[in-house]
């Protein structure tokens, strides 16, 4: 049993006399341990190993689609109208030729008649002048000029008689539109004789408005049946199906920094109605699309066109609203940033309870990680009179926050992770969470989207503008831009941005000769 306790013995021994060897040659002194060279005696040179990274979180760059109102006016002139009504009314309105036994009547004294019964054959017609065509508000003006000649023939047997007479027919159209989207409308007629039809005889006035009246009434109501036909004429069912159809398109929003487009999908189509003016019918029609915006390099497709649907009705929303974001892209902000670093890296990093130290930076890396917030890798290299020297990649993460339509987005909440796994490895800690290092990279790292979101604005303008789109042409008038609160995701930091205004389709085919 002595042996092995004697061993221990001097095994215990020989432990204890070690230390005081190694300290012998050159004993420390308060002096020498003060400042920075006193904190870096006895570190040990060297790469550190880095701090495990935070996972990177792709979040995925949502952006919800909207329900746009777009005024689409069909512009009808109104000579288009009256050339296809003259096709419509005849300029012959009328012929008459009849036996009237009573063209004049007994004369009576006393109430006796002392003279016979006067027969007579009523011959004429009634023809039309040219049709013209005017309007306001809702009504349609029509008015065609009409003269009357009129001839009692064989009064008594042997005289002849002839009157002419003329009149303004006064009408107003007006229109609704059916299902299939052509034009239907009404007649209602108002007819002001200048000078009625008649003919004075042995001094008797005989009338004939009063037979003329029920032919006019005719005249009109075969109008109104014929209108719907005519008013196909116009084109109004292939002008809204053109419309329907070019509807379902992608718009490009930004070229590039970054690539942005709106796709528009149709949903429905209304009827607002119509009015007359300057010679014009102009027809409202409304249409309401879905509105999509992809930030993504290729143009998306546009969804297949639809089959056109009947007139709905929809009251007007919010006109016409699409979002598109303002991105803070990671990769615009790592050489800013990293220039700031070596910029204040010249200076030396002041570290408390250390002193000053001659720092460099790598170049960092900036993505997303959990919970939103943004995760910041510092590549620090610290060198100090060639006896200490070490490096390694200390990781942050911190909170990118706005308030709602402010343009300001600051970084707040920067908290360094981990520790380091000996005094080197937390040095490297105590520089990254340095004062003047948190400060610089809540300056250089917050965001002020005031330019962007001016540039924005332009560009929107600028691809909203006169738009060709098939046969028409879009143009928007961006009233109110409002924005969220920004959200990091993949890409970078996001600031959702609405726009709202009104927007208008107007017709304007492409010559044939530059039509693809």
């Amino acid at each position: 049993m002595r042996a092995p306790v004697l061993m221990a013995l001097l095994l215990l021994a020989a432990c204890n006399r070690q230390p005081r060897e190694a300290e012998q040659p050159e004993p420390a002194t308060t002096q020498d341990m003060g400042g920075v060279a006193g904190f870096l005696q006895g570190l040990v040179s060297g790469e550190h190993k880095a701090l495990p990274a935070p996972p990177r979180v792709d979040v995925p760059t949502e952006i919800p689609a909207t329900t746009s109102d777009v005024s689409a006016p069909i512009n009808v002139p109104l000579a288009r109208l009256e050339q296809a009504l003259e096709g419509a009314v005849p300029t012959t309105l009328w012929q008459i030729d009849q036996r009237e036994p009573r063209c004049i009547a007994p004369a009576r004294v006393a109430g006796v008649a002392i003279t016979p019964r006067i027969s007579c054959r009523i011959v004429g017609e009634v023809t039309r002048g040219p049709l013209s065509l005017s309007g306001r508000g809702f009504d349609i003006h029509l008015r065609m000029p009409v003269s009357a000649r009129v001839s009692a023939r064989e009064v008594a047997g042997v005289l002849n008689e002839t009157a002419t007479a003329t009149a303004d027919v006064d009408a107003i159209i007006r229109l609704t539109m059916g299902d299939d989207w052509n034009p239907r409308g009404t007649v209602q007629i108002d007819v002001d004789w200048q000078d009625p039809p008649h003919i004075n005889f042995l001094g008797i006035r005989i009338g004939f408005a009063s037979r003329a009246d029920p032919k006019l009434q005719k005249v009109i109501a075969d109008l109104e049946r014929k209108l719907p036909a005519e008013l196909a004429k116009l084109g109004v069912r292939a002008k809204v199906e053109k419309i329907w159809r070019d509807g379902f398109t992608t718009i490009e929003l930004n070229r590039k920094n970054p690539a942005a487009w709106m796709r528009v999908t149709p949903q429905q189509l209304a009827f607002g109605g119509y009015t007359v003016r300057n010679r014009q019918i102009a027809v409202d029609i409304g249409l309401r699309a879905r509105t999509e915006t992809f930030l993504i390099e290729e143009r998306p497709e546009p969804l297949p066109a639809t089959a056109l649907p009947p007139p709905g009705k929809f009251k007007r929303g919010e006109g016409f609203h699409f979002r598109i974001p303002v991105v803070a892209n990671y990769e615009e902000l790592v050489p800013v940033l990293e220039k700031a670093l070596n910029k204040l890296a010249k200076k030396g990093i002041e570290v408390p309870e250390v002193g000053r130290l001659e720092v460099q930076f790598g170049t960092p890396t900036i993505y997303t990680t959990e919970n939103g917030r943004l995760a910041i890798g510092l590549q620090i290299h610290l060198d100090a009179d060639e006896k200490f020297e070490t490096g390694g990649k200390v990781w942050l993460t911190g909170h990118a926050v706005n308030e709602p339509n402010s343009q300001l987005v600051q970084v707040q909440d920067l908290t360094v992770l981990g520790s380091g796994e000996d005094a080197a490895g937390n040095l490297l800690l105590q520089v990254a969470q340095a004062p003047v290092v948190i400060d610089l990279l809540q300056k250089e790292l917050s965001q002020n989207f005031t330019r962007d979101f001016g540039k924005l604005r332009v560009k929107i303008d600028r691809a909203l503008t006169d738009k060709r789109i098939g046969d028409f042409v879009l143009n928007t008038d961006i009233r109110e831009v409002r924005h969220g609160v920004v959200r990091a995701v993949g890409q970078g930091l996001f600031l959702p941005v609405e726009a709202l205004g009104t927007a208008r389709l107007d017709y304007s085919p492409r010559p044939r000769n530059q039509r693809r």
